[in-house]
């Protein structure tokens, strides 16, 4: 790979996960951190970017989960500071329950990043086993499973992630370009609109 794709990725060796949203229940941060935990990854760090209503839940359950010291919460960002923060990621986790947008989607895509969502909505269209895992949601202790067999599977196997990545940012170079352009009317879309 070029230069480019790597510069952002800090050396420490650990494997980071990334979800990016406003903090609401439906968006399963939750089920991400809940997995997260149960996926027990020595050398793994989960990175939460954004805020709202449920960041003191998100807490006390990471707390709970006794992962505290692999959890890191950004608090709300400007759109390109959250973009170094994806940069710096090895997965997207976004197991929201009913997502219309692919937006983050999309943008973990054309940065070379595999994705772990929910098989639901707009996140079953954009990511397919080429690109990432879109998990079969038929229970809540299933999908828990099923996202921390993903997440473990990820870490342990670099050249999967490559592959994945890869896959994902021709997907959303070629096939997705529309889904872009349609999410014009969201205001994240015109503030991205100008480096493009």
């Amino acid at each position: 790979g070029g230069l480019g794709e790597h510069v952002a990725r800090p050396a420490d060796g650990k494997v980071r996960f990334v979800s990016v949203g406003r903090l609401l229940h439906w968006k399963g941060f939750h089920f991400g951190l809940e997995a997260f935990a149960k996926a027990a990854i020595p050398n793994a760090e989960f990175v939460i970017v954004g805020n709202g209503p449920e960041m003191e839940r998100l807490q006390v359950l990471v707390d709970r989960l006794g992962i505290r010291e692999k959890v890191t919460y950004t608090g709300e960002m400007p759109w390109r500071d959250g973009l170094k923060q994806f940069q710096a990621a090895d997965v997207l986790v976004h197991p929201s329950v009913h997502d219309s947008g692919g937006f983050v989607l999309l943008e973990a895509m054309e940065m070379h990043k595999p994705v772990v969502c929910l098989k639901l909505g707009g996140p079953g269209v954009y990511v397919n086993d080429t690109t990432g895992f879109a998990i079969e949601a038929r229970s809540i202790p299933q999908v828990i499973d099923d996202l921390a067999a993903a997440m473990r599977q990820l870490a342990v196997d670099p050249a999967l992630r490559k592959r994945l990545g890869d896959a994902g940012h021709q997907r959303a170079v070629t096939e997705f370009t529309w889904a872009r352009k349609a999410q014009d009317t969201e205001h994240i879309y015109r503030e991205v609109a100008g480096r493009s």
